[in-house]
């Protein structure tokens, strides 16, 4: 599912950035440039990390 229209960004595609270590709204923006024209897709991001950082504790990979 299409979660950042402007960007085309996917739900996966956000996962998989929060799992290789995008541990914030900052850096899903940074990173993906999600959040960054309209901007209506930042609770529905948030709800992602949020649930992430609740399955896996606050434990997201960092970059090396």
């Amino acid at each position: 599912m299409y979660v950042c229209i402007c960007r085309a960004m996917t739900e996966q595609e956000i996962q998989a950035a929060i799992e290789l270590g995008a541990d914030s709204m900052h850096a899903l923006r940074s990173q993906l440039g999600v959040s960054t024209e309209c901007g209506k897709c930042a609770p529905e991001i948030q709800k992602i990390l949020n649930n992430y950082r609740r399955i896996h504790g606050h434990k997201v990979r960092r970059k090396s």
